[in-house]
């Protein structure tokens, strides 16, 4: 029998909080004994009984320790009959153990042999038979658990759990675990005696050394966990009853990623109020502006979401200003794909929901207008917590994959491609996709965010000896096309296809860099996209465009452009960060020596100068820094003006008068060094194409390129550049935040003008770029679009033509609502070619239309004269 004496029945092999005669259980008489393991005495049974004390507790357990046969561990003598289930916290254990093979959920046999035999009090040796996970009767999930069959006691370590980054701290009337980095206790333990006994305990991952669980499983419900964009798991457990997502069973999560990114105050309580039909209701917020901009320069987005389903449509913005054109497009979807009007329409009260031109445009469509109150967005809060949802799944998705932040607007789109079809509970757990469409969504069609793809290449881009796929980052999905959005970042372009193969379970920017481009390949990342909103409605360009995402200011350009003056003591910054070696030591240099002597024989060659001898007496002025000082004695400089031979005029004639251009080249190759670039085909923007007796010049790449930047990335165009008899005022619509893209698409259309007489509106527009606003910009746009249904137009030169000059002339009389002037208008015509035109504003204003008129033929007969004079 054992030492060990119950306090209440003086019992012996039992202690008092044991003791089944307490709990009045009639299956133990007294002097009933309890036989341990690890014991053979015996002792006398006393009939009286006393409370136990934290003294007689501790004398105890000193006797039991010391008449122990076979040592178990520091704590063993916590009542061998106090349950294989009871877990003690001690600090002499290495780590954790147990004798109870049930406890384990997984164990492994080959990781025992690291581990060395365990010592116990008395000096005996314990032998480690395998580790594994173990789990305690109330549900605590332990991990690195050694399981020791001849232990008595289970134990936690106090220096594992240090080790895994948490405190523990005991006091009288207890011990805690703590997190130290939040502050928070994750477990507690009651105090038995002098020994502490484990309560609860929440992980036992230390936020250093934890790593999300869906990059290193290999469970299905881990992995459609990643496609569903890290949903709530109740979420994918309604998935899973379902039976839509296949064969999955449930398993426990624990991602970081969806804590990393999902952490949030409580929730808005729901509203009572629901709508009865698609579109009777939509919310509406405008969200920015981000941390930092897209690759298409976008630092906004609007969603709209309809009240009854709860689908969510969402555009991409460069500015707030941008909103108008985006519930435009909107508006006309519904219309056209639903045949709905919106009836109701409620947002907050920012200034591009409250401008007369917004509030005019829903008074016109007889859309009710519903308006939050200042600083209170808990009124609109369907749209407050939609904002929550898509930037929640935005950052798991960018967490999880390692995508760069500045991908953040292609995270928005795909999270909000996947949250509409999620179950959500505001629909008795149906979907938006499924209530809007009358059909259920294919889950089989999505993939997981950031991964690394496989793109088949186009047969024009395939090469029989190369790859035929290209490795690349799933970054979406199809908008218009069913395929898959992936980025190349070898090519430079976005791809959409839908022969990819993906690799899942792989992020794209994990690999290595040279894993998926060759050392001489370019990976430009920072300008992908041109500047553009993207929604569910609008089409995607494949090819990335040319103009740079975001371009440089009027300032920063001029600032490179500048040159130091000759006097100036500094050396240009691009040569700032050169070291300059002595002049005797950079004489003496080879390459130095080779490229003076090239510089001095291309000066000899074409006579620059003649090297004579100093005049007997004088001397070469040196600066304070040694330089050589020359200066020009222009009072001593005798000029001659020559006229230029007439043969040079020779370029300017027809195209069949080939030996009078080949003379004035052959003489000037024989005073210049020069090179023969053969027939114009491009000249500062402009495209000359060599026709039959006629030349076509046109701008399609400049055009095309300024249709980019302005991010009308959609099929949309437009019949006439601008509508018939607007008129727009400088105080119309919302300033904008930025002017600075309206003023260089409004310079750049000045610049296509030069080929395109037809787009005469760009004057109109050009009168606000001191002070733009939402209207104009607006107007910029039409002129876009309708330039970008027209690209292929340009001026053809028909050498068959008259030469006879025929002008037209015409005026708008007090067209100008503002200051009432007139506007004249005029177009020149060489035969049937146009050579000049002219649509601006007269300087003063016309009293009559007559008085209009004549000033508008004024200034054409002086560029009729000027003509005449130059042909």
């Amino acid at each position: 029998m054992s030492c060990v004496q119950c306090h209440y029945c003086k019992g012996f092999g039992h202690m008092k909080f044991t003791c089944l005669k307490l709990k009045k259980s009639p299956s133990l008489t007294t002097g009933h004994s309890h036989t341990p393991a690890t014991t053979a005495s015996s002792c006398a049974e006393p009939q009286t009984s006393s409370p136990l004390t934290a003294l007689d507790a501790q004398d105890m357990i000193i006797k039991s320790l010391s008449g122990l046969g076979q040592g178990t561990s520091s704590a063993s003598a916590f009542s061998a009959h106090s349950g294989k289930s009871t877990w003690i916290i001690d600090s002499g254990a290495s780590s954790h153990m147990s004798s109870d093979l049930s406890l384990f959920i997984s164990t492994s046999s080959s990781a025992s042999s690291s581990f060395s035999p365990i010592y116990t009090a008395d000096g005996s040796q314990l032998f480690v038979s395998s580790v594994g996970s173990a789990c305690t009767p109330s549900g605590i999930r332990l991990s690195d658990v050694l399981y020791v069959p001849n232990l008595s006691l289970n134990l936690i370590s106090v220096g594992q759990l240090y080790d895994l980054g948490f405190h523990v701290l005991f006091t009288s009337f207890g011990c805690q675990v703590q997190d130290p980095t939040s502050g928070k206790i994750i477990g507690t333990g009651r105090k038995v005696g002098r020994l502490f006994e484990l309560d609860a305990l929440d992980t036992l991952l230390s936020p250093s050394s934890c790593y999300s669980f869906t990059a290193h499983s290999d469970s299905k419900f881990v992995l459609w966990h990643s496609r569903l964009g890290h949903v709530f798991s109740h979420t994918s457990l309604k998935l899973v009853s379902k039976g839509v997502l296949g064969s999955v069973s449930s398993a426990p999560l624990n991602c970081v990623s969806c804590k990393l990114g999902k952490h949030t105050t409580l929730p808005y309580t729901s509203s009572d109020t629901h709508a009865s039909a698609p579109f009777d209701l939509i919310h509406s917020d405008v969200w920015g502006p981000a941390p930092i901009s897209t690759m298409g320069g976008s630092a906004y987005y609007v969603v709209f979401i309809d009240d009854f389903s709860r689908f969510v449509w969402v555009y991409l913005l460069q500015s707030r200003s941008a909103f108008y054109t985006a519930y435009v497009e909107f508006s006309t979807m519904v219309h056209t794909q639903f045949s709905k009007s919106i009836k109701n329409f409620r947002s907050d009260s920012r200034g591009e929901y409250v401008s007369h031109q917004f509030r005019a445009l829903l008074k016109s469509h007889e859309t009710q207008q519903q308006l939050s109150c200042p600083c209170t967005p808990q009124q609109n809060g369907v749209v407050e917590r939609k904002h929550r949802h898509i930037l929640d799944t935005t950052r798991a998705l960018l967490l999880s994959s390692s995508v760069p932040r500045a991908f953040w607007g292609e995270a928005v789109l795909s999270s909000v491609y996947i949250i509409n079809r999620l179950p959500s509970l505001v629909l008795n757990n149906s979907t938006p996709f499924a209530v809007l469409y009358g059909s259920s969504p294919d889950y089989y069609f999505l993939r997981v965010f950031g991964s690394t793809c496989f793109v088949l290449l186009p047969e024009r881009e395939r090469d029989k000896l190369f790859a035929r796929s290209a490795m690349c980052v799933f970054l979406g999905y199809g908008l218009q096309q069913k395929g898959f959005r992936c980025f190349d970042p070898v090519a430079n372009k976005l791809r959409i296809s839908r022969n990819v193969t993906f690799w899942e379970n792989t992020p794209f920017y994990s690999l290595p860099k040279n894993a998926s481009q060759s050392d001489d390949s370019r990976v430009g990342v920072f300008d992908l996209f041109p500047d553009c909103f993207v929604s569910p409605s609008s089409s995607v360009e494949q090819a990335v465009g040319s103009l740079p995402a975001t371009p440089l200011s009027h300032e920063s350009s001029l600032s490179t452009a500048l040159v130091p003056p000759l006097d100036s003591s500094s050396p240009p910054s691009s040569a700032s960060s050169l070291p300059v070696a002595p002049s005797r030591e950079a004489s003496s240099d080879p390459l130095w020596q080779k490229a003076i002597a090239e510089e001095l024989n291309a000066l000899t060659k074409t006579r620059t100068w003649d090297l004579v001898s100093l005049p007997p007496g004088t001397s070469v002025e040196s600066l304070s820094d040694g330089r050589q000082k020359c200066l020009f004695e222009w009072h001593h400089f005798r000029g001659s003006l020559y006229e230029t031979s007439t043969g040079i005029f020779s370029l300017t004639r027809s195209g069949d008068d080939l030996f009078g251009i080949s003379d004035p080249k052959t003489y000037l190759s024989s005073c210049f060094e020069m090179k023969d670039l053969g027939l114009l085909r491009y000249f500062l923007g402009l495209e000359v194409l060599p026709l039959s007796r006629r030349y076509g010049i046109s701008q399609v790449k400049y055009a095309s390129d300024l249709v980019s930047r302005a991010g009308l990335s959609d099929n949309k165009t437009s019949d006439t550049p601008l509508e018939l008899n607007v008129k727009f005022r400088s105080s119309d619509g919302e300033l904008l935040a930025d002017p600075k893209l309206y003023r260089q698409l409004v310079g750049g259309l000045l610049y296509l003008s030069i080929t395109r007489p037809d787009i005469y509106a760009v004057h109109v527009v050009s009168q606000f770029m001191a002070a733009p606003r939402s209207v104009h910009y607006a107007a910029v746009l039409r002129i876009l679009r309708y330039v970008k249904g027209t690209l292929l137009q340009g001026l053809l030169m028909s050498s068959a033509s008259p030469l006879t000059l025929l002008a037209f002339s015409d005026a708008d009389w007090a067209g100008d609502v503002t200051d009432h002037r007139s506007t004249t208008g005029y177009s020149l015509f060489l035969g049937y070619s146009p050579i000049s035109w002219r649509s601006k504003k007269q300087s003063t204003v016309s009293r009559s239309s007559t008085e209009a008129e004549y000033r508008a033929l004024a200034d054409t007969t002086s560029e009729l004269v000027w003509l005449l004079w130059l042909l």
